[in-house]
């Protein structure tokens, strides 16, 4: 009997040890990959940080390198990786295994940042147009077919470029390039791993690039989790409260009235489809078949969310749909990844994205009353123009959203772009009279006035419009071949074609309100200041 014994926990020993050396196969490779990752995407950040007066210069890149190598630490972190690897960095995508669709995927992924950081308008506050910064992009993206080294310094040109849209805050991390910018710097971990210890793994970068899409939609999808938003949020309403800031602005509000009214209708089913893609990405690992639908159900959900609200993340759509390829059981053999083990592992890695990627939860709940703040532009003749978001060009983000409540000096709810937090959305969910409202905002808003956040908008605003009537050059000449917005909020601004000097801005509070039994309506229109743009430079 004691032999039998002995013999079952040999042969448990042998099945644990067995097991425990198959864990460590799995998760040391996955581990080392993930610290690289975590080291590159915060050092790329850092090291990319440059003064603002650096974009006063025609070459920021040249800036860079000057910058980088006045710092010690940086010049001797550089010229080691140089001097350890200079036989090596060249090595060619052949050198990867099974790396033909890798190959087209990132350079897909460096086309569409290039084709969106080297064609953006003028920028009129630093009054430059970086003409060489752009032509080193596209130079660079051509050379990343060729060889993967040169998705290094790609990077860094590229968040160079993108810092100078930082100087007006809130400059969000969680802006449509940065999912593309964290799939390049993921491929550069294992580029860096294959230099050093030689070893390259196909289905863990297929997998790790799985874990990075998936915790992005699961981190959003995990806020949701809630009573109030599963069964009760009205998605709808972000009709109206988008058609205020200027999405859908051919149509009348009539027409709005209808499409919102019908859109109701699919309040339900919009909201337990978000949740089965976004909190479903938890378990993408569970196989092939589940992981393909839900990229595809995100990019049907991004085509949903556009309808309704005029933000069209494009390049997730085109990043989820050449994802789709090579989650291909045809080219590689995914059975590896597509097991227990890798699942298990799979949980934890997309369950903690916001602590090792910095993925960000967009959720919101859904108000139909919303503050929209206008500029307007008045000309040396008197006339008086709306400027759309996307006249201040690649700052449209933060006044596409109209987070510039700072100008106001009254109470204002926690309403962005209709979107709020679900006590105060609990509270649309009845139909309010006018004076109802007004009451609620008196009571249960903040006042957000700040003399300090007034005086550095109202600088950049001067700043920028000086510039713009001073400049000849309005690069029309590229817009055909512009990439696509983030944000269909506006038409065209007029003035954008009149080319007429601005002599002073109005910025101008709408507050609007949508209800089944009233419609959509302005039921509040201040003006909250005015700002002077001088003649020239001196008057600054």
């Amino acid at each position: 009997m004691t032999n039998y014994f002995n013999s079952l926990y040999e042969k448990f020993l042998n099945k644990f040890n067995s097991n425990f050396q198959n864990w460590i196969k799995i998760t040391v490779p996955i581990s080392i990959v993930l610290v690289v990752y975590f080291i590159l995407h915060r050092g790329l950040f850092w090291m990319t940080t440059l003064p603002i007066d650096t974009y006063y210069n025609d070459f920021i890149y040249l800036e860079f390198l000057k910058h980088i190598t006045s710092k010690p630490y940086w010049l001797v972190l550089v010229l080691l990786f140089l001097g350890f690897f200079n036989k090596k960095l060249l090595i060619a995508w052949s050198s990867f295994e099974n790396s033909s669709l890798t190959r087209v995927f990132l350079t897909i992924v460096t086309l569409l940042l290039t084709w969106f950081y080297a064609t953006y308008d003028i920028n009129f506050f630093f009054n430059k147009v970086h003409y060489a910064d752009r032509i080193l992009l596209v130079f660079l993206t051509i050379c990343i077919y060729w060889k993967p080294f040169f998705l290094i310094p790609y990077i860094t040109v590229l968040l160079v470029i993108i810092g100078q849209f930082e100087y007006l805050p809130p400059f969000s991390i969680a802006t449509p390039p940065f999912l593309l910018i964290k799939t390049i710097i993921l491929f550069i971990a294992f580029y860096i791993l294959k230099l050093a210890i030689k070893t390259y793994n196909q289905t863990t970068f297929i997998f790790l690039l799985g874990c990075l899409i998936a915790t992005h939609y699961f981190t959003s999808g995990l806020n949701k989790l809630n009573i109030y938003w599963i069964f009760k949020d009205q998605i709808s309403f972000l009709i109206p409260s988008a058609y205020a800031n200027g999405w859908l602005s051919f149509l009348t509000p009539e027409s709005i009235d209808k499409i919102t009214e019908f859109a109701s209708s699919f309040n339900t089913p919009l909201r337990l489809f978000t949740i089965l893609i976004e909190c479903g990405m938890l378990l993408f690992f569970i196989n092939l078949k589940w992981s393909r639908f839900l990229i595809f159900g995100a990019a049907i959900m991004h085509f949903g969310i556009f309808g309704y609200s005029g933000i069209f993340y494009w390049m997730w759509i085109v990043l989820l749909i050449s994802a789709s390829f090579i989650f291909s059981k045809k080219k590689y053999n995914l059975d590896k990844i597509f097991n227990i083990k890798y699942f298990i592992i799979s949980i934890i890695i997309i369950g903690t994205g916001r602590f090792w990627c910095q993925a960000v939860s967009l959720t919101w709940c859904d108000s139909p009353l919303n503050y929209t703040y206008k500029i307007y532009g008045e000309t040396s003749n008197g006339e008086r123009y709306r400027l759309s978001p996307d006249f201040f060009s690649q700052y449209d983000y933060q006044f596409t959203f109209g987070a510039v409540k700072f100008w106001q000096k009254q109470p204002r709810l926690e309403i962005i772009w209709g979107a709020t937090d679900a006590n105060t959305s609990s509270f649309f969910n009845t139909e309010r009279t006018i004076d109802e409202i007004f009451e609620y905002e008196k009571q249960n808003g903040r006042l957000h006035n700040d003399d300090a956040k007034q005086k550095y908008y109202e600088d950049f605003l001067v700043q920028y419009v000086t510039n713009r009537n001073k400049s000849s050059a309005h690069f029309d000449y590229i817009k055909p071949i512009q990439a696509f917005p983030f944000f269909w909020t506006s038409p065209p601004s007029i003035i954008n074609e009149a080319k007429q000097n601005i002599k002073q801005l109005i910025i101008v509070e709408s507050t609007t309100f949508y209800s089944k039994k009233t419609g959509f309506q302005e039921i509040r229109n201040q003006e909250l200041k005015r700002i002077l743009i001088p003649n020239n430079r001196s008057e600054l």
